[in-house]
């Protein structure tokens, strides 16, 4: 009996020592506050959390998300498709990019970008199954370079790029990843 009540704790002991903790509040007060979006042609201001994304102008754009990893300023998450997409996996990449300086209304913003890679039926094709999208947040960015309002003639940073300078891609898991 002593025996299967040791074996029963060490059990325990270890499934909570190699159990990743989903926090309940990322480090950074960016991802728990609203994300605005910068695309002027469909604005899906939205919250993100550990464990769900909401989107504030419409409900039913709302998913459950799986924590996977973050730093000071960044966060990686997974989402498993539903319905006709339920064989795709989406890892969403969101980072801190940099932030700028609104003249007229004398403050700093910060741009949030946010990368999805769709892995489809198990494959992903990084010249084919990334997309990005802006957003800028109220709060205030850690020390970044600061930038200019404008946006024009700069290059959007690299999806894939950030992800492997993270050491995140080691992640997403996929036949077609490394090719």
């Amino acid at each position: 009996m002593k025996r299967y009540l040791l074996l029963i704790c060490l059990i325990l002991i270890t499934s909570k020592a190699f159990a990743e903790e989903v926090p309940e509040k990322f480090k950074n007060p960016i991802f728990n506050n609203i994300l605005w979006s910068e695309n002027y042609n469909l604005t899906n201001h939205m919250r993100l959390t550990p464990n769900y994304t909401y989107d504030l102008e419409n409900p039913r754009g709302n998913y459950k998300t799986t924590y996977i990893a973050e730093s000071d300023k960044a966060v990686l998450v997974k989402y498993y498709g539903e319905g006709f997409a339920k064989n795709n996996v989406s890892y969403e990449l969101y980072f801190i990019h940099e932030k700028y300086y609104l003249s007229r209304e004398k403050r700093y913003r910060c741009n949030v970008w946010q990368c999805i890679f769709d892995i489809k039926n198990g494959v992903f094709n990084p010249k084919y199954d990334i997309s990005q999208n802006i957003y800028s947040s109220d709060l205030p960015c850690p020390d970044e370079k600061v930038e200019d309002l404008s946006i024009i003639g700069k290059p959007d940073p690299d999806c894939l790029e950030e992800l492997r300078r993270l050491g995140w891609d080691k992640y997403i898991t996929s036949e077609e990843k490394k090719k």
